[in-house]
């Protein structure tokens, strides 16, 4: 499993994802967006969430629930890199 950083810009939709998360038995926190984070996308919520899940439950949880998913980052050597889920 990988710590996949999840985005949104609306809480609502980050509760949306956290129901979808919890109801799939994955592991999450909630925690507060890096700063660098907003140099991506200013929009963003100043909160996101840390899921320990792999890429594929992550896109079939935002496609079986039309989750509004606004960026998803890995952790790599102290940088974030974007990973997108079309490409899935």
């Amino acid at each position: 499993m990988n710590r996949i950083m999840v985005l949104f810009y609306d809480p609502n939709f980050g509760i949306a994802i956290e129901d979808a998360l919890e109801e799939s038995g994955v592991s999450y926190l909630m925690v507060k967006t890096p700063e660098t984070l907003f140099e991506v996308d200013p929009l963003f919520c100043k909160t996101m969430i840390e899921a320990e899940t792999n890429i594929e439950t992550l896109k079939g949880l935002r496609d079986d629930r039309q989750l509004n998913i606004a960026g998803t980052f890995a952790k790599i050597n102290d940088r974030y890199e974007s990973i997108i889920l079309e490409a899935v």
